[in-house]
């Protein structure tokens, strides 16, 4: 039996870059990677490893680390809403292995990059660091028709498969999780968890991992109004999850908690002299949590 986690974290050079114009943006494309945590069974014959799940970080600790899963500060309280503790996780089944061996595979579908992608992967700046772009002018590239309601997010999955729904979304971000670091007996891997809140009320939980996840801890706050490019849907234990692939892209529109001059760059004027969808949407977003 394979035990395999998603990794995530495309580079900076591999991340997927808006360029800030009315035109949309452009993919840099990279495989996204996965790691083979173990070839046989793990430590915790009830551990559960759910790959693209918020769950991971428990999950791997107490597969291969003997680790009693309890939620961490902060984090997500999965095992213990589903009624489980630690002397009475769910045990890993044909369902379980299936769900790693079709997000395995979709993660996987990604087209490799051709020679002059990996010429323009070198070539990439500061301004797009590990799958954030912070430039108030994102808000022009948001196309409004692409953009997903969180109360959907079901219906997607029902539409579109278990493992087969990503979507865009325009949300207020409510909490931001600790960086956390994972250590495994091949190496260490990093995870933070978004959670985003929209104008239809529904909330939604997006893993970033390695780099990725670096940067979004170093970046993102509570309150910043953001709008997140293709995010992978999965359903884990009856909630839709969010985890961030080779081609997401995270962009501060708006941070409603102004700490300095150093937070300017991410507080466009939103009162425009003519009307602009997206702009009267990220400005609704504000007002309401501001």
């Amino acid at each position: 039996m394979r035990w395999v986690a998603f990794t995530g974290a495309p580079t900076r050079a591999e991340c997927y870059r808006s360029l800030a114009t009315r035109d949309g943006a452009q993919p840099v494309r990279s495989a996204a990677r996965w790691r083979v945590l173990s070839n046989g069974s793990p430590s915790q014959e009830t551990a559960v490893l759910r790959a693209q799940s918020i769950s991971s970080t428990q999950a791997v600790e107490a597969a291969l680390l003997g680790t009693v899963a309890e939620p961490h500060e902060g984090g997500c309280k999965t095992f213990l809403e589903a009624g489980f503790d630690s002397q009475d996780m769910h045990v890993l089944g044909e369902e379980d292995i299936d769900y790693l061996e079709q997000s395995l595979a979709i993660a996987q579908a990604a087209p490799p990059a051709s020679a002059s992608d990996e010429t323009q992967d070198a070539s990439r700046t500061a301004d797009t660091q590990a799958g954030t772009e912070s430039r108030a002018q994102g808000i022009f590239g948001i196309d409004l028709f692409m953009i997903i309601p969180l109360k959907r997010a079901h219906e997607m999955l029902k539409q579109h498969g278990q493992f087969g729904a990503s979507i865009s979304i325009l949300a207020a971000i409510i909490e931001v999780t600790e960086l956390r670091e994972l250590s495994t007996k091949r190496g260490t891997n990093k995870l933070v968890t978004v959670e985003v809140w929209d104008e239809s009320g529904s909330t939604l939980r997006i893993a970033a991992w390695g780099d990725v996840a670096q940067h979004w801890r170093n970046t993102v706050r509570r309150g910043d109004v953001v709008h997140v490019n293709n995010i992978r849907l999965c359903m884990y234990l009856g909630k839709p999850q969010g985890t961030a692939r080779y081609d997401s892209l995270l962009t501060i529109c708006y941070r409603t908690r102004y700490a300095g001059s150093q937070d300017d760059q991410y507080r466009p004027d939103l009162e425009l002299p003519w009307r602009h969808e997206p702009t009267l949407r990220v400005r609704r977003l504000v007002e309401l949590v501001s």
